[in-house]
């Protein structure tokens, strides 16, 4: 099927046709394709064939859409097989994609830091923070990541906005005495 798509769309180049009918059915075509092909590789994953999963679902990233859906499933699909360096890459094009997303950014962060990237960590962190910022959690993790970094003074200004958003919260009083 993606087959006589990129025919189709081919000959439109050739022949120089432009017709706006013509070129309406070939996108509603390519995305009807891209649902039924999304719904084979999801139900791959959910019987634990990853394999069969990242083969069917590879063909949707010729389309030249981009699906944060399809980026995150591959992401997903990798850090099953624990392959978290593939995993980045598709969570990283998930975030391109849909830049609002927390969880995303927060994946990105915690597998950054797993890999002793603690600046990266700290990079997604902070866009965690940016789209939710009274996550006091996030805040907690940003401050460790700064730890890492041996940046006090920003390890203690997390911790004073923690303190800003929750004033009453015994681990950061504990940390800054």
């Amino acid at each position: 099927s993606f087959n006589m798509y990129e025919k189709a769309l081919n000959i439109s180049k050739k022949t120089n046709v432009h017709n706006k009918k013509f070129i309406d059915e070939i996108k509603k075509f390519k995305e009807a394709s891209w649902v039924r092909i999304y719904k084979k590789a999801t139900t791959a994953f959910k019987n634990d064939d990853f394999d069969t999963a990242l083969k069917d679902i590879k063909p949707l990233e010729n389309l030249g859409l981009k699906l944060d859906k399809v980026y995150q499933l591959e992401s997903i699909i990798y850090l099953k097989k624990k392959n978290d360096d593939k995993a980045i890459i598709y969570l990283e094009k998930t975030f391109e994609v849909n830049n609002k997303n927390k969880a995303i950014a927060n994946q990105l962060a915690v597998l950054y830091f797993k890999k002793d990237n603690f600046e990266k960590a700290a990079e997604y962190y902070q866009k965690v923070i940016n789209l939710e910022p009274n996550n006091v959690d996030t805040y907690f993790n940003l401050a460790i990541t700064y730890g890492k970094l041996e940046n006090n003074d920003k390890v203690i200004s997390t911790y004073e906005k923690i303190l800003s958003i929750d004033p009453k919260n015994t681990d950061a009083l504990n940390y800054l005495g």
